[in-house]
């Protein structure tokens, strides 16, 4: 079965009997969920068992409540070649009613109109301001292919009470705009609401941030390294030093008041005093053998005081928590069902306990599969990677029914006690014919950049039945390519390049028909952009 992540409705097997024929025809349409306004969206068309000439199809698009026509197209679909009708709709077609119709084939869907189209992005010269300054803004619109949209905006600045205090429409066909809004000598201080949107009748909105506040520069600065970050039931004292330095760089002469707490709503806190030492001083906090609610954040503030002035500046840290382990284990990319007789993937990355990227950490993987008779099967590996991503591959068997995977660290530093364990069961996936189609790639954990080739090895179980392979590539929401493979002993190859229209996912739909079962698999692929990262989100940004 396809995969839930596409954006594509696929409608199978729709059987109608041809009266010139009396055989079934078996057709499948594949058309996108939402139609996206003023996007042009591509319908697939692949009918198999044709054996004669391209059949013509009607494709038509109209108005689910008037009726109206907004499209009819006629395209010519054969086994050995789908057709692709492209459609386009307006902001005054809200909900409309999608047609494809021939001699063997009729079936309507009706598909509604996405108004949260395009992106636009926000964004100010500063993330902070004190009164009486001015903040700069620019607001980018950009369509779904992340050209620029010249559209008109509505914008606003909101207070940090609510109020709007300031608003305008940009009717501009720039798609850059640039504005300031000046701050009086005694605003409101806190964050700051900008909100952008197209005032077109399209429903895209966006807001970011800018915190206004009086802000001083300290006459020195001081910073706090707590160790471990990740406190586990073993751990029997945390370190915590502070340094305290002039802006120029000279240690500060003084003492630090140390207050340190952490449990359930902070009962357990102490506080002492210690002298700097140019600049630096070590302090040696020994934990209580009672345990700690896990997640519950190790609380420090250290308050640096200077000997000749009396001047102190203070500096909190909440990073440091307890845990129940300092890594942990990410298998969501890992699918919850397998595929009886084909491998299964195990995508493991290795994090620590704040998220971020372990490298270098063993971990043993082990399964316990059951058979259709109740039998029992286990395997146990040690997997070393020089990173922090791994795929294991596990050789299913026909006669499994599910089996339970448990990750396991094995970091020789830390106690048995400490090693972080992961657990899931995987579900034998459940086929009318009994067959089944495997998509596989070997990826890396950032993925792919445009400019290169990807390779996909596609598999069924079935080797020996003798079909055709179907596939096509999505990105965007929208089909890219669509082609056929010859049979080839069960086993195919998807080679195509990476484009921009794939970021920042990708993602190939493999299928054939089997006796009135569409047998398919899908795999997705991540794409980086052109500056190397993953994502773009509305957030504040500077101005160069």
């Amino acid at each position: 079965m396809v995969g839930s992540q596409t954006n594509f409705l696929i409608c199978f097997l729709f059987t109608v009997y041809a009266i010139e024929t009396i055989s079934a025809s078996r057709v499948l349409v594949v058309a996108p969920k939402l139609f996206r306004c003023n996007e042009e969206e591509r319908i697939l068309i692949t009918a198999f068992d044709i054996n004669k000439q391209p059949v013509p199809f009607q494709v038509k698009l109209e108005h689910a409540t008037h009726g109206n026509l907004i499209s009819d197209q006629k395209i010519y679909v054969s086994k050995d070649r789908p057709g692709m009708a492209n459609l386009t709709v307006t902001l005054r077609d809200l909900t409309h009613r999608m047609s494809a119709s021939s001699d063997i084939f009729a079936q309507k869907k009706e598909i509604p109109v996405e108004l949260n189209t395009g992106y636009i992005f926000i964004q100010t010269d500063k993330p902070i301001y004190n009164p009486a300054q001015t903040v700069k803004i620019r607001i980018v619109s950009l369509n779904e292919h992340m050209l620029p949209e010249k559209a008109p905006i509505a914008f606003s600045i909101q207070n940090p009470r609510g109020l709007i205090l300031y608003s305008h429409q940009f009717t501009t066909s720039h798609p850059f705009i640039n504005t300031t809004y000046e701050l009086t000598e005694h605003p409101p201080l806190g964050n700051w609401t900008i909100r952008a949107g197209y005032s077109n009748g399209m429903q895209t909105r966006v807001k970011a941030k800018f915190l206004v506040q009086k802000y001083m520069l300290p006459v020195f600065e001081v910073k706090i390294q707590v160790e471990p970050q990740f406190i586990v039931r073993s751990t029997q004292i945390v370190t915590v030093t502070t340094t305290a330095n002039y802006l120029y760089g000279k240690p500060v002469k003084g003492e630090v008041k140390l207050r340190y707490s952490y449990g359930l709503l902070s009962l357990l806190q102490d506080e002492f005093f210690q002298e700097l030492v140019d600049g630096k001083v070590k302090s040696n906090i020994r934990l209580p053998p009672n345990q700690v609610p896990l997640n519950t954040p190790f609380n420090v503030s250290a308050e640096v005081i200077e000997s000749n002035s009396g001047i102190s500046e203070t500096k909190e840290d909440t990073s440091a928590k307890f845990v129940y382990s300092p890594y942990k284990f990410d298998v969501s990319d890992s699918q919850t069902y397998f595929k009886p007789g084909l491998p299964y993937t195990v995508n493991v990355e290795t994090l620590y306990a704040n998220g971020s990227s372990a490298q270098n950490i063993p971990f043993y993987l082990e399964y316990m599969a059951t058979t259709r008779t109740r039998r029992k099967e286990s395997f146990k590996q040690l997997y070393e990677t020089p990173g922090s991503f791994k795929q294991c591959v596990i050789q299913t068997s026909r006669f499994w029914i599910e089996f339970t995977i448990t990750l396991t660290s094995a970091d020789q530093r830390l106690d048995s006690s400490d090693q972080i364990k992961e657990q899931w069961l995987v579900l034998a996936s459940k086929s009318e014919t009994g067959t089944y189609l495997l998509l596989s790639l070997n990826t890396t954990l950032d993925g792919f950049t445009v400019g290169d080739f990807i390779t996909m090895q596609v598999t069924t179980s079935r080797i020996y039945y003798k079909t055709s392979l179907y596939y096509m590539i999505i990105g965007k929401s929208k089909i890219l390519k669509y082609d056929i493979l010859p049979y080839n002993n069960g086993r195919w190859q998807i080679s195509f390049e990476v484009t921009s229209d794939m970021i920042p996912v990708g993602r190939v739909i493999a299928y054939y028909e089997r006796r009135n079962e569409i047998v398919a698999d899908s795999r997705s692929f991540n794409v980086l952009d052109i500056c190397g990262k993953p994502e773009v989100s509305n957030s504040i940004l500077f101005l160069l």
